[in-house]
């Protein structure tokens, strides 16, 4: 009886040992792929960033020019913005597919 209770209790530490590994391991993974949506999302920021920096640029040279009238553009916006049954300041249906 003696042997099956040291028994239990090393089998028990080799279970606990293998699983503080798989844990470690797991955690190892998650790491790493967190690191890899970090670049990701590092990589979108700076596109979104280049984006905004080109509309602008776009924009000012537009109204500069007298091509573009910052109340109708702000009507129209508000018009595409519902396109989707939303008005929430983002795009939801592109106006070619309404």
């Amino acid at each position: 009886m003696a042997a099956n209770w040291k028994q239990h209790l090393f089998d028990n530490d080799l279970y606990q040992r293998d699983d503080i590994e798989t844990l470690r391991q797991n955690a190892e993974l998650d790491g790493e792929n967190i690191h890899r949506m970090r670049q990701r999302l590092d990589r979108l920021e700076r596109r979104i960033d280049r984006a905004e920096l080109v509309v602008e640029t776009l924009f000012m040279a537009l109204e500069n020019q007298g091509l573009l009238n910052p109340q109708i553009f702000q009507t129209l916006l508000r018009e595409v913005d519902a396109l989707d049954g939303r008005v929430d300041g983002r795009a939801g249906v592109k106006p070619s597919e309404a």
